[in-house]
């Protein structure tokens, strides 16, 4: 199976781009665009709609290169976004009373929403405090860890979380087959 992601993900990459960038990087970002993703990227990606995995990758990397100007830690500002884009209606209304713990142990459902291929899976609990595992992913995953840090931290910020901190872990995982391991810290 070809690996998908919904229109969701690639219309919370489509308002990165148009808040951070100036008229001359957003015409740099989108002139290292094929023909399909620079439709996207300057139409409407429809939310309902699973795209081919190739299209967020390449929008990714062009975000790193011209924005990032090669740094990757630029996909967790388009992660923090990509919470921030998800999260409306009566999501919001979700996010005024539930815990950050509730909010972040709901990453496995979020993910498949999102994602066609791979799991993601909260693999510990602790007081103000998750650890989150990914695997079987065939994709790249440095940047899915970058958006994913973005990701949760805002999340957990949206639920109230102060002083949170979102770091991949650096011991390997216990389990062999999970690909990435980051816990979620707040206080």
């Amino acid at each position: 199976m070809t690996s998908q992601v919904k229109g969701t993900v690639l219309m919370a990459r489509q308002a990165f781009i148009y808040k951070k960038a100036d008229d001359t990087d957003r015409e740099k970002l989108l002139s290292q665009l094929g023909a399909v993703a620079r439709t996207l990227m300057t139409s409407r990606p429809l939310p309902a709609l699973w795209y081919p995995y190739a299209l967020h990758d390449e929008i990714n990397q062009a975000i790193v290169n011209v924005l990032g100007k090669g740094n990757m830690g630029i996909l967790r500002e388009a992660g923090a976004m990509g919470a921030e884009v998800n999260v409306r209606g009566i999501y919001r209304a979700v996010f005024l009373v539930a815990s950050p713990e509730m909010i972040i142990s709901k990453v496995d459902t979020v993910w498949k929403t999102h994602y066609s291929v791979g799991q993601a899976m909260v693999v510990a609990k602790g007081k103000k405090r998750v650890t989150i595992g990914l695997k079987e992913f065939p994709e790249k995953i440095d940047p899915v860890r970058e958006i994913m840090l973005g990701w949760s931290k805002r999340l957990v910020e949206m639920c109230g979380g102060k002083n949170v901190v979102a770091a991949q872990d650096p011991s390997p995982p216990a389990d062999p087959g999970l690909q990435l391991v980051f816990s979620v810290s707040w206080e």
